[in-house]
């Protein structure tokens, strides 16, 4: 699930933070490109689903979709 780190602060503000929430910017920044990075060279295996500007219900919809495609209607 991919959504902007920006976006993602803001939607975790008033939550209390874990160690890894409690690392500056940049390295969240790192992390998440470094899994876009295996996921643009795991096609197969990996499936980005940009979370950006969505809502909860349109993102599980899609969601979904994508397991039910590839696993065979497993979620049916």
């Amino acid at each position: 699930l991919d959504v902007d780190v920006a976006e993602s602060l803001k939607r975790r503000a008033s939550k209390l933070k874990d160690r890894m929430e409690q690392v500056d910017n940049l390295f969240i920044e790192k992390v998440k490109n470094g899994y876009l990075e295996i996921a643009e060279k795991n096609k197969k295996r990996c499936f980005v689903l940009d979370c950006n500007d969505r809502k909860i219900k349109s993102i599980n919809l899609e969601l979904e979709k994508i397991i039910n495609e590839k696993y065979k209607g497993i979620l049916k």
